[in-house]
Order: structure tokens, then C-alpha cells, then sequence
């Protein structure tokens, strides 16, 4: 993985691919993360994000990707208890059927407490079976994180993990539109 600006980079069995970060977003690599966020003062060229900027001189890099598409780009969670957030599925490893996507969960304006939960339709042939932070339930292809209290801060501005499973086909996104989240 890896950044350029306002796009990021994935490497998919030896062929990379660059998709557009959301129109106001940059990349920025967070713990070998390539993930699009607000700027918030951090610097927006190219250099300074990435550390490199080889993946625009880079032959192999090709304009389109199979993952990204306009319903995959953050957006609003369907926000219970009125705390209104913004969800973003980031596609992280896949190799032969399976993946690795993060979950970028971000309060708008005020903190969620550490009893949450999120839940998301997977799309058609993926299955889920970890879940880096919290429990994971699958009913069908509806799936629901919910927090660890026990370990959770009392109150978030942000929640960050990644789910692993498999998939047939072709690799997809969970839609953002789907994602419904829950603060008590």
C-alpha cells in the first residue's frame, strides 16, 4: 500500500492500482495503512504523505481499480441515538480469496462512548471471520461489531480495525450506505 496526494496505492498480485481519495481528502499512511482523511493542518503534498513519491513515476500503476466506486467513498453512518458519524471500509491485503479491509468509524462532532456497535452488509460471496477489535456476529451477510467495554475508552472521536475473511469472485467493498452505527 502506499499514498500519492490525493490517491492511494494497492499492490494486487504484482499489479498495482491507484484509486482517488474522496474529492477534500489526502492519503496518509497510518501504521502501513494507506488511508484518505481531512488534512486537519497535517501537510497535503505529495512528499510529505506518502514519504515517497516513486508511485506516481511508477510504469506499472494503472488509473482504475476493481475496489473503489462513488458508494464505496466515506459517508454518513445511519446514526442511532443521534451521534453522527462517518464510516469508511479501506481495502487492506488480499491475496488468492482472502482480504483484509479497515473499518474507519469517526464521530463528527462529539465523542461516542465505549459502548458501541457497528453493522454492515457484506456484498454478495464474502464471509467475515475476525474481527481486530470487539466481537463479531454474522447473521446471513449482515454483520455487527460490537465494542469491548472493558477496553474501550469511555468516550471516542474515532474507531479504527480490521476484518479478515474470504470472498468468490471478485473482491468488493462493503457499501457505506449500508453501515448503521450505535453509541448507549
Amino acid at each position: 500500500q502506499g499514498c500519492n496526494g490525493q490517491s492511494f496505492a494497492l499492490c494486487n498480485q504484482g499489479k498495482w492500482y491507484t484509486s482517488p481519495c474522496t474529492p477534500g481528502t489526502y492519503c496518509y499512511m497510518s501504521g502501513g495503512v494507506a488511508t484518505c482523511d481531512w488534512s486537519n493542518g497535517r501537510p497535503t503534498n505529495t512528499c510529505a504523505i506518502s514519504g515517497s513519491s516513486s508511485f506516481s513515476r511508477r510504469a506499472d500503476l494503472t488509473k482504475s481499480s476493481l475496489i473503489t466506486a462513488a458508494n464505496l467513498r466515506p459517508k454518513p453512518a445511519s446514526a442511532i441515538a443521534n451521534i453522527p458519524t462517518r464510516v469508511e471500509f479501506v481495502a487492506g491485503d488480499i491475496v488468492d480469496n482472502k482480504y483484509t479491509t479497515v473499518v474507519k468509524i469517526q464521530a463528527n462532532k462529539s465523542a461516542f462512548t465505549g459502548n458501541w456497535l457497528i453493522s454492515f452488509t457484506l456484498p454478495t460471496g464474502q464471509t467475515v471471520d475476525t474481527t481486530s477489535r470487539g466481537s463479531l456476529s454474522v447473521n446471513g451477510s449482515t454483520v455487527t461489531i460490537s465494542s469491548d467495554r472493558s477496553v474501550e475508552s469511555l468516550q471516542n472521536m474515532a474507531a479504527f480495525f480490521k476484518i479478515t475473511g474470504t470472498f468468490t469472485g471478485h473482491y468488493a467493498l462493503p457499501d457505506t450506505a449500508s453501515a448503521v452505527f450505535l453509541s448507549t
